[in-house]
Formats: structure tokens, sequence, C-alpha cells
């Protein structure tokens, strides 16, 4: 069972029982908690650097400042699946991004290929959690 679009207000003690925003509890046997990522980009307003829903780079994770360069769950990059902008918060994504970022800082000429939205995966106490989105559902 899934549910979509109402916070989660408490979960139990022992995390067997969930209640959520309209007072409805619910038995439960694991709760995985999926909220996305927005960047903190106040600090940033007005600075000349192109903000959407992050600051927006091209395919060298450069802004459109030229020699400033960004990467991480700051910025939005390519879906490869729709094409369309996304921010990616994963850790394995930023490392790609920062990598190309710098190689391109040093002079280089490597291009960011973009990245999926539609999963997360981590692990915690030796269970494995994934979580999925429904990229579709949302636009």
């Amino acid at each position: 069972m899934h549910r979509t679009g109402e916070s989660i207000i408490e979960i139990g003690a022992e995390g067997h029982e969930v209640r959520r925003a309209s007072g409805q509890a619910i038995a439960t046997d694991l709760v995985c908690i999926a909220v996305g990522v927005k960047p903190n980009l106040a600090w940033l307003r007005g600075s000349g650097l192109a903000i959407e829903r992050a600051l927006v780079v091209n395919e060298k994770m450069e802004t459109n400042v030229a020699g400033i360069y960004a990467a991480g769950d700051v910025v939005q990059t390519e879906n490869l699946v729709t094409g369309k902008t996304i921010v990616n918060g994963l850790w394995a994504n930023a490392v790609d991004m920062g990598r190309t970022a710098g190689i391109n800082m040093a002079g280089g000429k490597l291009k960011y290929a973009g990245s999926l939205e539609v999963m997360n995966a981590t692990e915690i106490e030796r269970v494995a959690f994934i979580s999925v989105c429904n990229i579709l559902a949302r636009r």
C-alpha cells in the first residue's frame, strides 16, 4: 500500500503505526519516507546567476556567468529518460557532476550527460531501502 499527498505528523515509538495529517492512523511494518530535495538558493538571489528550480548550468556544469561552475543538489540537469530539467540530490550524481565541473575548471572538455530521477537506494542497518517516484504522474 502506498499513500501520497499528505504529510505524516507522527511515527509511533516502536515504528508500527504512523499518523497522517488527516488524523488517520495506519499500521505499519516499515516506514520509508522520501520527500525529495529543494536547494537553498535564497543567498544567491541578485547574484546574476540564472536560477529556475535550481542553478542553471550547461553540460560542462558552468553557470551563465563564465568561470563559475556548480554541481550537486544545487543545480538542475537533464533527465536522461524524459529530457526535462530535474534537480537530483543523489550523492553518486553529485560526484559525477563535481568531476565534470572540476575537469572543465582545469581546462578540460568533459560533458555531463544527465541523470535519472526515478530512484534512490540506500542501506540502513543492513536493510535496503529504495524509493521510486513516478515522474510522469508528477508533471
